[in-house]
């Protein structure tokens, strides 16, 4: 079976829900595929775990309008039978798509093809997207269906007012983009209500509308090659104060980001509150900036593509 690649929401995450655009990207650091087991295969926990998970899942499914009549509907029920999991290095609760992989994982199996929908599209991209959002719901309470079609299509993904394009995408010449591990798994089911709290609170609302319109002028400006360090410095400084309660900031990190003033800037790397955060790092200071954190002890991946 097909592997799926994690994703990395570079611009979005929250605002999205105040109407601003998006703009994630596959990241083949870490994926997944489902997988049959054999008579020779040895059960461990994590594939048991797996396994039962997907049949709750399947429950779940057949329950919802539009799924219960699909065609491979029982071949996807014996399968979870005889065994079937998700293989995957993807780290749960980090922001880089663990369930985004997995539904993109299922669809493709049991539902649409991947391979064959990039050949021959037979429904729409926000088709797509509102499918893989419903299935991927069944982890998170709510999905927007961005990560598993970031994985799906394994192409960048635009949300551009309202509605999906793939997305080209090349990464700026002079800043180094990279995850920052926080060592700390995180839930997104907990931390959106206080979003929505802080949308409906009069004193942020301005500032969450500021962050919203910075995001679109950043994704642009990302698109076109003509981004800045600067813009994006102001919108983790924006970030950091409106959404404090989403970032995972140690000691460690709060000084890189004192010493590194002016070229070194940290955000969320999808819901928040632990897993990954996202660095940006002016290139000429980015082999110091990386020394630091070697130093520190804190765990960094450079995103290449």
């Amino acid at each position: 079976m097909n592997s799926f690649n994690s994703k990395v929401l570079f611009f979005g995450e929250y605002t999205i829900l105040a109407g601003s655009n998006a703009l994630a990207i596959p990241f083949s650091n870490f994926s997944g595929r489902l997988v049959m087991p054999t008579d020779d295969d040895i059960p461990n926990p994590n594939k048991i775990e797996s396994n039962q998970s997907i049949k709750k899942w399947f429950i779940y499914l057949s329950e919802q309008k539009g799924f219960n009549q699909l065609p491979n509907k029982q071949i996807l029920l014996s399968d979870s039978i005889k065994g079937l999991f998700f293989d995957s290095n993807i780290p749960k609760g980090y922001g880089v798509g663990s369930s985004g992989a997995l539904t993109a994982a299922v669809y493709s199996q049991y539902f649409i093809n991947s391979t064959e929908y990039k050949k021959n599209p037979t429904i729409s991209l926000e088709e797509l997207k509102a499918d893989l959002s419903l299935m991927e719901s069944y982890f998170h309470g709510t999905s927007s269906g961005i990560d598993p079609l970031v994985s799906y299509l394994n192409e960048p993904v635009l949300v551009k007012e309202g509605m999906v394009f793939k997305q080209p995408v090349k990464l700026p010449n002079d800043i180094k983009i990279f995850l920052i591990d926080t060592g700390l798994p995180a839930t997104t089911g907990d931390l959106v209500p206080i979003f929505q709290n802080k949308l409906h609170n009069p004193s942020l609302k301005s500032e969450i509308v500021k962050m919203a319109a910075l995001t679109d002028q950043i994704i642009e400006a990302f698109i076109t090659n003509t981004t800045s360090f600067a813009m994006i410095d102001e919108l983790t400084i924006l970030q950091q104060t409106v959404l404090k309660e989403m970032f995972l900031i140690n000691k460690s990190l709060q000084e890189a980001l004192n010493q590194f003033n002016g070229s070194l800037s940290i955000k969320l790397c999808g819901s928040g509150g632990g897993g990954f955060l996202l660095g940006f790092a002016k290139s000429e200071n980015y082999e110091e900036i990386t020394k630091y954190f070697i130093e520190k002890r804190i765990s960094i991946i450079t995103i290449e593509f």
